[in-house]
């Protein structure tokens, strides 16, 4: 099980096995989670607690017992409403069916997205709540031939998807808002990419073709933050993992991560962490 690194150009699991198991709670560096978006599919199971997850656009309260269903390629992020525990397990659909002619046929429109399976599903009965167990179980625990469970746990649950017909046929989304799904995409692999550095709302605007004030007017619709606090979020997640992960110095990190004065690092750090840089390493997180 990974704990860290939950990034959009991390491999989820290995390339014989494509699957990865995450689990998330207060104490986990990136318990905000920040948009992003993979290739591979994703279902998470809510624990405990309350989380608001944004699925593109779409803001989605979800509660203890729910399930979410990531599509490929999907921009997504979170937060918690209340405090709470939610698990990951982010896999390659298509190789879970490679080699199975039946499955691949069947898997075919969700994976063209012609088919969209439901993002939310709530008040799960008896049979999802087994092959939910079963998937989560068997990625925690890694018994012997748990492969062999994680795979026909997945396969069992596009089986229910489609028996119980949980999907709806594409609608195309308007012009407008794909073009700035993908602008989206294209600024948070920017600042993936280029955090540490010196970065600015007019470049961030230029690569997205947008002028500042129309861009930061999408972006905050998008996101529910402007350009800057998304960017000294960012930042702040990536100290955080630094902080745990590591033994450099809260300066060289503050330094690292983008931030030119170390006052400015640490008040934004306490907005966003409620504690101080080395509160923060010398907490229970840095037993992770």
């Amino acid at each position: 099980m990974k704990y860290l690194d939950y990034r959009e150009s991390v491999q989820h699991g290995t390339f014989d096995f494509p699957i990865e198991l995450y689990k998330i709670d207060p104490l986990h560096p990136q318990y905000d989670m920040m948009y992003h978006w993979h290739p591979e599919c994703e279902i998470i199971r809510i624990k405990k607690g309350k989380f608001l997850i944004t699925l593109d656009s779409e803001e989605i309260l979800t509660e203890a017992g729910d399930i979410i269903y990531i599509t490929d390629g999907v921009m997504h992020a979170g937060h918690a409403v209340e405090e709470c525990e939610y698990e990951c397990v982010v896999f390659d659909a298509k190789g879970v069916t490679s080699g199975n002619h039946a499955s691949i046929r069947q898997m075919e429109n969700v994976l063209s997205h012609k088919r969209i399976i439901n993002s939310h599903i709530k008040n799960c009965d008896n049979e999802l709540k087994t092959i939910i167990n079963s998937l989560f179980e068997a990625m925690d625990k890694r018994y012997p031939g748990y492969e062999f469970t994680v795979t026909g746990t997945l396969m069992q649950f596009y089986g229910y998807i489609f028996k119980n017909h949980l999907y709806s046929l594409n609608q195309e989304t308007a012009l407008k808002s794909k073009e700035q799904q993908l602008m989206m995409r294209d600024v948070v692999s920017f600042i993936e990419q280029n955090y540490a550095d010196k970065i600015t709302l007019n470049s961030l605007a230029k690569k997205a073709g947008m002028s500042p004030k129309y861009f930061c007017s999408v972006f905050y619709k998008i996101t529910r933050k402007t350009p800057i606090e998304y960017l000294n979020a960012y930042r702040i997640e990536c100290a955080c993992e630094k902080l745990i992960t590591t033994e450099t110095s809260v300066t060289d990190i503050a330094f690292g991560c983008g931030f030119n004065d170390l006052s400015y690092f640490t008040k934004t750090f306490k907005k966003y962490k409620n504690t101080t840089p080395l509160h923060y390493r010398k907490s229970d997180a840095a037993l992770i």
